[in-house]
C-alpha cells in the first residue's frame, strides 16, 4: 500500500463531478424545487407529513381493491365459492333461524343452522356473527319491529 499511496493522486476513487442540472421536480405544496424525484418524496414525507400519509394509504387501498377484486374473478373463474362473502340472502336465512332456533332452546344453534346455509360451516357463521355484531343487531332490530307491526 505505501507503494501506492505514493504514486495515486486519488482521481481513481473520486465520484465523477456532477453535470449543471435543472431542478425538474417542484413541490406541489411549497416552492422548492429538487434534482430528483427520490429528493422531493423525502421533502413531501418530512415537510408535509399529513399529505405523504395520505397518498400512502390512498394507494395501500387501491391495491386492496385490486387484490379483492383479482380473487374474486380468479375464484369466479374457477367456480370457486368467495371465501367471506355472505348474500343478503344468506345472512337473512341466518338471522331468521338463528331466532327461531333461540325460541325452541335448541343448544349447538351454529350447527343447526349449518344444515340450512349449504356451503357454509359452522366456525364460519359464528365468526360471521363475532365480526358483524352491530351491524346484525340493527338487522335483529329491524325484523323485530317488522314483526311487531304484521
Amino acid at each position: 500500500m505505501r507503494c501506492h499511496a505514493g504514486r495515486c493522486d486519488g482521481s481513481a476513487f473520486r465520484a465523477p463531478a456532477p453535470s449543471p442540472a435543472v431542478a425538474s421536480f417542484d413541490c406541489d405544496h411549497c416552492s422548492p424545487s429538487f434534482l430528483t424525484a427520490i429528493g422531493r418524496s423525502q421533502h413531501v414525507r418530512h415537510k408535509h407529513p399529513v399529505v405523504a400519509n395520505a397518498r400512502r394509504i390512498a394507494a395501500r387501498l387501491e391495491q386492496i381493491a385490486k387484490k379483492r377484486a383479482d380473487r374474486a374473478a380468479a375464484a369466479d373463474a374457477i367456480g370457486q365459492r368467495r371465501r367471506g362473502c355472505w348474500s343478503d340472502e344468506e345472512v337473512a336465512v341466518l338471522v331468521e333461524k338463528e331466532s327461531e332456533l333461540k325460541k325452541t332452546g335448541v343448544k349447538q344453534i351454529n350447527a343447526a343452522i349449518a344444515g340450512f346455509l349449504p356451503g357454509k360451516t359452522a366456525k364460519q357463521e359464528m365468526d360471521y356473527k363475532r365480526v358483524n355484531a352491530t351491524e346484525r343487531n340493527i338487522f335483529f332490530v329491524g325484523i323485530f319491529l317488522v314483526g311487531e307491526m304484521q
